[in-house]
């Protein structure tokens, strides 16, 4: 299928200020990106200052499927930012309402980070149900021990990886900030797992994960890579936007 026809729609968060989300995925896939925000914000929440307003986006969200229907587009889904439990309930809805019409479902269950959350609980609860039906899960490696099922006092990482896989056999995953004797991601796709080894920066990057989910699906979804080589390429292109913007000084990810 020709690359205009492939469109990937996005719900999650647009913010103005950084690289992250929404805006990321615009810059990377271009008018491949379909972008329904379930909220818009000045900026990433790291800033002290931050304005922001949740969205309805249900209509919006149907809206898009409908011209895609119309259009006779290839369409994926990708969820990330969600605001509440409802917004999850209102995407399993959708999914279930157009899945013959949905080529695959992509889920970043953004939660938390560096072993703490930073969303309600309520949605925590939620997010299991979408990962469940997902084709393919970005979580980080908090957000995986998150949702392995074994809690925080089991310690093993490897024991996490395969609760997880356990409690959801269907979608393939990558792990991004994994962290076992060295820095990484872990890729796992069928019956198989590859590591990608890479520079581990002690600094907070805001949006990197981002990036890195929106040079995957590029190369996955559009230009029709298999899964590791996908993924190889994806990490290639952050860390040298990440090299660039230290060696620049810029206080964001530049594209």
């Amino acid at each position: 299928m020709n690359m205009q026809h492939v469109k990937i729609i996005s719900v999650s968060s647009l913010a103005a200020h950084k690289t992250a989300s929404i805006k990321a995925q615009i810059s990377i896939l271009g008018s491949a990106v379909l972008p329904v925000p379930t909220i818009v914000l000045n900026g990433v929440t790291s800033f002290s200052q931050i304005n922001k307003q949740t969205i309805d986006f249900r209509v919006v969200l149907e809206g898009t499927m409908k011209l895609c229907i119309q259009q006779n587009h290839k369409v994926f889904i990708f969820i990330g930012y969600v605001t509440s439990s409802e917004d999850i309930y209102t995407l399993l809805e959708f999914i279930n309402k157009y899945k013959s019409h949905l080529a695959g479902v992509f889920v970043d269950p953004i939660s938390g980070d560096q072993d703490k959350t930073y969303i309600d609980q309520k949605i925590i609860d939620a997010w299991p149900l979408l990962i469940a039906l997902s084709d393919f899960v970005f979580p980080n490696q908090t957000e995986l021990k998150l949702y392995s099922g074994l809690g925080s006092e089991e310690k093993s990482l490897n024991n996490h990886i395969k609760a997880f896989e356990r409690r959801f056999p269907k979608p393939d995953y990558i792990i991004t900030s994994y962290k076992d004797k060295k820095y990484g991601v872990l890729l796992k796709y069928g019956s198989k797992k590859r590591i990608f080894n890479h520079t581990y920066y002690n600094v907070k990057i805001d949006g990197a994960g981002d990036v890195f989910a929106s040079y995957f699906l590029k190369y996955y979804l559009l230009a029709g890579y298999r899964a590791p080589k996908s993924c190889s390429r994806a990490l290639k292109k952050t860390l040298r936007l990440m090299n660039y913007s230290f060696k620049n000084n810029e206080s964001e990810l530049v594209i």
